[in-house]
């Protein structure tokens, strides 16, 4: 007996394409299913206060006057809102030309730090239900979207006199 007869059929038992077919569905209702009841639960907003700090820059006036003190912060890819900005430093944006490092007229390094609730441990920070990795990360207010640098996570207020 030949795995394949002359008709096409496997084992003489079913049509090739038609088993093919057949595989096909079950596994498409495999995957459906695994990823509605096996899938990991979402992430839940922590109830804590967390502040990251971001940098845009170099960017101009425009920009660091759309990014100041109680301007509400969204994530730029979920819209999940991140929190509101509590602190700003605005500085001369320092460029590397071909003659060297220079102060570069009318752009600023600007530094913003967004409060809002989230999760603290060693190994992760959230705001808002996103994650917060060092390096790039879209955000937006109402006015500016600018992909900042997730600069400190949790940053050490200044002292009070």
């Amino acid at each position: 007996m030949a795995i394949i007869d002359q008709k096409g059929r496997l084992f003489g038992l079913i049509n090739l394409l038609d088993l093919i077919v057949i595989l096909a569905v079950v596994g498409a209702g495999g995957l459906l299913g695994y990823k509605t009841f096996m899938a990991p639960e979402a992430q839940t907003v922590g109830g804590q206060t967390v502040q990251v700090q971001f940098l845009v820059g170099p960017v101009r006036q425009a920009t660091v006057d759309e990014l100041k003190v109680g301007a509400i912060v969204y994530d730029g890819k979920s819209d999940a809102q991140l929190g509101k900005i509590v602190a700003v430093e605005t500085r001369p944006a320092r460029v590397l030309g071909s003659n060297g490092e220079f102060t570069a007229q009318n752009w600023y390094d600007h530094f913003f730090t967004v409060e809002g609730t989230g999760t603290q441990s060693d190994a992760s920070t959230t705001l808002g239900g996103v994650v917060m990795l060092v390096g790039s990360q879209p955000v937006k207010t109402a006015g500016v979207r600018v992909d900042a640098v997730v600069w400190d996570r949790n940053p050490a207020q200044p002292e009070k006199k």
